[in-house]
C-alpha cells in the first residue's frame, strides 16, 4: 500500500491502493535484427520493455532537434492513438513526477538504486491509480495543474513490469508516444536506450541524402560551403556515390552529411546512432550518440549546419569541429578538427558511413582533387565582429545589447542597426539585430529604453518582430525605475518595442472545456485559475490545442468560475 501525506485532497478522493496493474506478456524471442547491446556497461537483461507491443521507434537518441538533442527514445503507439499500458523496465522507486503544459507533459521518472540508473516515462496520457491520487493530492495542496513533485525514496515504490500509466499525446507532442530515457541516478546524465537488448528489429540501413563540402579560410571563422551535393548514385549493395569527381581550391575542406535512419516498417525520419569518415582509409572523423549531458545540449547548434537548416535544406551533421564547441563526449576520433589538408594537385578518396545501434549501416564514396588556387574569400559585411569568449556591450541606436562571450562558436560577423523612424504601432524603432541564420549559444540581452511609453503600460511592454506584433515574441523584466526593458535574445532577428493591453479569450466549447487564447503570450505560458464556489478545482491545460478541460471527477454541483492572465498582466474572466 502506498501511503503519503493527504494535504489539500478532496473528500472523494481515497488514499487506498497500490500502483499494481495487470502485467504485460513481454516477448522473449531474439528473432534476426534484434540488437544484441550487452557488451560494456550496457548489460543485457538490464531492462524489459516498457511496452507490452513490439518497439516501433519515431525518435531515437542524438536525433538532431533545433535547439537539443533528443534526449531518449519515441515509441510509437500499437494503434495510433493513446491508451497503450506503460510498464516500469525495472523495479525500483518512483523519483520524480512532472506535469506541465508543455515540454514532457506528464512524466514519471523511476529510480533503480542497485544498478545506479533512473528511467523516464513521457508524455503519459494517464497515472496508474495510486500515482494518480498521489499527484491529484499535490495539485489541491499546491492549487496548481503544474507541479513537479520528488517523493521520498521508496515511498512509491515500483515492481519490475508494474504498470505506471498509458501512452499519451500530453505536452509538446504530437501524437500518441511514449517518450523513453535512460539515465544515470548520480548526474541525470542521459544514454542511448538502444544500446540495451531490448527487443527492437530493425534491418534497414540509414538513408544518406545529401554532403556538402566546405573550406576552412581561417582556423578562427565558420566553414565556407563550397559544394552541396544532393544528387548522390547507389549501387546495389546499398553504397552511394558522389558522379563526378569533386574539384575544391587547395586548403583544408570539412565534410557535412545529410542521414537520417529509418526503422523497418515505419516512415519516421529518425537520427542515425554513429558516423565515421575516412581519408585514404584511415580514420577521421568519428561521431557517436550514445550519451549527452543536458548542459551540453545547446551545443548541438555547432553540430549542425545552422545555416542550411534555417534556409530549410535539412539537416546536416558537421564532420568538423568549431572553434568553440565545448561537448567532446560525441567525438571519438577527430584529428585535426576533422578537416583534411590538400595541397595543389592532391587527390583525396573519402568515405562516410551512417550507422545505426544494430549494425545497419551506409556507406558514401567521393574523390577530391585540389586542382585550382583561390584567394579566400572576404568576410560579409558587418558593423562589428564577435569573437568566443570575448563579451561586448555595444549600443544599438537609443538602445544596448550585451553580448556574453559564450555567444558564438567561431568568429562571427554581426551587422546591427536601428531604423531612423518608430515602427508603426509601436513604442520604438526597429532593431536590427544580426542575421537569423547564424545561432546564438548564450542569449544577449537587449536593453531597450521606455521613455516612449506611459508608465501605467511599461509593465506591458515586450519585444516582437517588426513586422508582425504576434511573432518572436520576447517578454522581459522592467529595470529599477521602470526606465527600460530588459530582454534575453536567443535568435537574431528585427525587434521592435509594443506594449498589450489586450486580455485573454476564454470561449466554453462545453461544461467542463474552454478554448483559452492571446494575441502575444502563447498559451502554454498563460496563467489560470478555475475555482467551484470560491474553492479551486483541477484543470488541465492541453497548451497545443488551446484546450482548458475541469477534471469533472473531482467536482460538486457548484458553478464554475474561470479566470485567465496573460504575460503582461490583462486578465479574462468568466
Amino acid at each position: 500500500m502506498l501511503l503519503w501525506v493527504l494535504g489539500g485532497l478532496p473528500a472523494k478522493l481515497s488514499a487506498q491502493g497500490d500502483l499494481a496493474g495487470r502485467p504485460a506478456v513481454m516477448p522473449t524471442a531474439r528473432e534476426g535484427g534484434v540488437g544484441d547491446a550487452a557488451a560494456g556497461p550496457y548489460t543485457a537483461g538490464t531492462f524489459r520493455s516498457p511496452v507490452a507491443h513490439p518497439i516501433k521507434t519515431s525518435g531515437t537518441f542524438g536525433e538532431l532537434r533545433q535547439d537539443h538533442f533528443h534526449m531518449g527514445l519515441d515509441v510509437r503507439s500499437a494503434r495510433g492513438v493513446a491508451g497503450d499500458p506503460l510498464y516500469a523496465a525495472d523495479s525500483g522507486y518512483v523519483s520524480r513526477i512532472k506535469i506541465s503544459a508543455a515540454g514532457y507533459g506528464n512524466a514519471v521518472y523511476v529510480d533503480h538504486p542497485h544498478t545506479g540508473l533512473r528511467t523516464l516515462y513521457a508524455h503519459l496520457h494517464t497515472l496508474a491509480p495510486g500515482l494518480r491520487r498521489y499527484v491529484d493530492s499535490v495539485h489541491y495542496a499546491r492549487e496548481a495543474f503544474e507541479i513537479d513533485v520528488r517523493p521520498a525514496p521508496g515511498e512509491l515504490a515500483v515492481g519490475r513490469g508494474e504498470r505506471l500509466g498509458t501512452m499519451g499525446n500530453t505536452g509538446s507532442s504530437f501524437g500518441a508516444h511514449l517518450h523513453f530515457e535512460t539515465r544515470l541516478m548520480a548526474d541525470d546524465a542521459a544514454f542511448n536506450p538502444l544500446l540495451y537488448d531490448f527487443p527492437v528489429r530493425d534491418t534497414r540501413a540509414p538513408e544518406i541524402g545529401g554532403l556538402t563540402v566546405y573550406r576552412r579560410v581561417d582556423a578562427a571563422r565558420l566553414p565556407v560551403p563550397l559544394v552541396r551535393l544532393t544528387e548522390l548514385r547507389r549501387d546495389g549493395d546499398g553504397t552511394y556515390h558522389v558522379p563526378d569527381t569533386v574539384r575544391v581550391p587547395a586548403g583544408e575542406i570539412g565534410l557535412g552529411l545529410k542521414a537520417v535512419d529509418r526503422q523497418g516498417g515505419t516512415r519516421n525520419r529518425n537520427g542515425v546512432y554513429r558516423i565515421e569518415s575516412r581519408c585514404d582509409g584511415q580514420l577521421h572523423w568519428r561521431t557517436t550518440y550514445d550519451t549527452v549531458a543536458f548542459e551540453d545540449t545547446r551545443y548541438i547548434q555547432a553540430h549542425y549546419d545552422y545555416a542550411a537548416r534555417q534556409g530549410d535544406e535539412g539537416y546536416y551533421y558537421r564532420l568538423h569541429r568549431l572553434p568553440a564547441d565545448a561537448q567532446p563526449r560525441l567525438y571519438d576520433v577527430y584529428p585535426d578538427d576533422g578537416f583534411v589538408a590538400l595541397g595543389f594537385g592532391d587527390s583525396r578518396t573519402l568515405e562516410v558511413t551512417a550507422s545505426d545501434p544494430l549494425g545497419n549501416a551506409s556507406t558514401l564514396r567521393l574523390v577530391v582533387v585540389a586542382d585550382h588556387e583561390a584567394p579566400a574569400p572576404p568576410p560579409p559585411p558587418h558593423t562589428h565582429v564577435l569573437h568566443p569568449g570575448v563579451p561586448m556591450d555595444i549600443t544599438v541606436g537609443d538602445a544596448s545589447l550585451a553580448v556574453p562571450g559564450r555567444a558564438v562558436y567561431a568568429d562571427a560577423y554581426l551587422t546591427l542597426a536601428a531604423d531612423s523612424g518608430r515602427v508603426s504601432g509601436a513604442y520604438s524603432t526597429c532593431y536590427r539585430l544580426g542575421d537569423p541564420r547564424e545561432p546564438l549559444h548564450a542569449p544577449a540581452e537587449l536593453r531597450v529604453p521606455l521613455d516612449a511609453v506611459p508608465v501605467r503600460l511599461r509593465a506591458k511592454a515586450y519585444l516582437s518582430d517588426c513586422g508582425d506584433a504576434r511573432e518572436h515574441v520576447l517578454h522581459g523584466e522592467l529595470t529599477t525605475g521602470s526606465r527600460a526593458l530588459r530582454v534575453a535574445v536567443d535568435e537574431w532577428g528585427d525587434y521592435a518595442l509594443r506594449v498589450d493591453t489586450v486580455p485573454p479569450r476564454i470561449v466554453p466549447l462545453d461544461r467542463y472545456t474552454y478554448r483559452i487564447s492571446d494575441d502575444v503570450t502563447a498559451t502554454r505560458a498563460l496563467r489560470y485559475r478555475v475555482t467551484q464556489d470560491g474553492r479551486w478545482v483541477l484543470a488541465e491545460l492541453d497548451a497545443k490545442n488551446d484546450r482548458l478541460v475541469v477534471r469533472r471527477d473531482l467536482l460538486g454541483a457548484g458553478r464554475l468560475r474561470v479566470e485567465v492572465w496573460d504575460a503582461a498582466g490583462n486578465v479574462a474572466r468568466r
